[in-house]
């Protein structure tokens, strides 16, 4: 014969309430959120794009020394770089050029190109103009570096149609100081970015 004995209903269980102390984590998921999780996912983003465009050619060129690159760009804080190797001794029309560029366009790296010395250093150290002897005029050139124009370096202000730079200084000083710097050319193979600008600036100002 099966025996039935009733039991008591089972105690209710109390309401599990959520305390306040997870709230001093708050403070700790808010900065990881803040500067490691969204700085995180930028890069990432950032990583996957070239041009403006989805791309994976940021991951291929970590074999063609882009870190180096990085590295340098970041310590300088800069925004873009540009590395290059430049063999000045071919004689071949194309010579040999090794280089990486980061956060720049096609056509940046080309205007870059078009302005950065290639093996013209040497040429210029070794061929020196002297363009004169009189410390009158010397002292001139000295005595007008103070009234040098306070242009922005880069920039086209004045409307000359070239930027204005240490060049261009150079080429208002010897222009001021009378020294024929319209006759100034520079070595062969070479440019001097800005020093029209320097040239059209003095005689305005003469």
């Amino acid at each position: 014969m099966a025996v039935i004995q009733e039991r008591g209903a089972l105690p209710a269980r109390p309401a599990r309430r959520f305390g306040t102390s997870w709230v001093g984590l708050l403070p700790f998921f808010l900065f990881s959120f803040a500067f490691i999780v969204m700085p995180t996912a930028y890069l990432v983003a950032g990583s996957l794009q070239k041009n403006d465009k989805p791309s994976l050619q940021n991951y291929a060129d970590l074999s063609t020394g882009i870190i180096p690159l990085a590295l340098v760009t970041s310590m300088s804080q800069a925004r873009k770089g540009y590395l290059e190797i430049f063999d000045g001794r071919s004689e071949k029309p194309e010579p040999l050029r090794w280089e990486v560029s980061l956060g720049c366009s096609d056509a940046e790296v080309a205007e870059i190109r078009d302005v950065v010395s290639h093996g013209i250093i040497a040429e210029a150290v070794a061929s020196p103009q002297r363009l004169t002897d009189d410390r009158e005029r010397a002292r001139r050139v000295l005595e007008l570096v103070e009234a040098v124009p306070a242009l922005v370096w880069g920039r086209d202000e004045l409307g000359t149609g070239d930027m204005w730079n240490s060049n261009s200084v150079v080429a208002w000083l010897l222009a001021r100081s009378d020294l024929g710097a319209e006759a100034i050319r520079p070595p062969v193979r070479g440019r001097a970015p800005g020093w029209r600008a320097g040239l059209v600036t003095a005689r305005r100002s003469a």
